[in-house]
């Protein structure tokens, strides 16, 4: 015997009864605002954005630590060859390090400004909602 007859088809616009609605989450709807949309825009690409901004951050902080360390190092070497090869290859890493951060952001500018028309379209994005306005 087929049983095909015993299952209903669901449709899009019922699918909402079936198990309900989910709102976004208190930091996802915050974005979606920020980002100037509704529930329904994605604000991924903010989220992105912002994370970029925080480890810049943390990796702009990271360069001056090991900058100052690297001047107490040199300071307190009493003018050893190991001391003074310690620092050296502490503030080559550090403005290596720095010189990616700048040039990370240098990059995205000039993607956005030869692919999007402007530079800060990657680094500070605008999200519309889907809707359009």
């Amino acid at each position: 015997m087929n049983n095909f007859h015993l299952i209903k088809p669901v449709f899009a616009g019922e699918f909402d009864e079936l198990i309900g609605t989910i709102g976004a989450p208190a930091g996802v709807g915050a974005m979606n605002r920020e980002a100037g949309g509704s529930i329904r825009s994605i604000g991924i690409l903010l989220l992105v954005s912002k994370l970029l901004q925080v480890v810049t951050v943390i990796a702009s902080v990271w360069v001056t630590v090991n900058v100052i360390y690297a001047a107490y190092v040199y300071l307190s070497g009493g003018g050893k060859s190991e001391n003074h090869q310690k620092v050296n290859s502490i503030l080559t890493m550090s403005i290596t390090g720095l010189i990616i951060i700048v040039s990370a952001y240098t990059f995205a500018g000039l993607i956005g400004l030869l692919f999007f028309g402007d530079a800060s379209y990657i680094i500070n994005p605008i999200i519309t909602p889907v809707g359009g306005s």
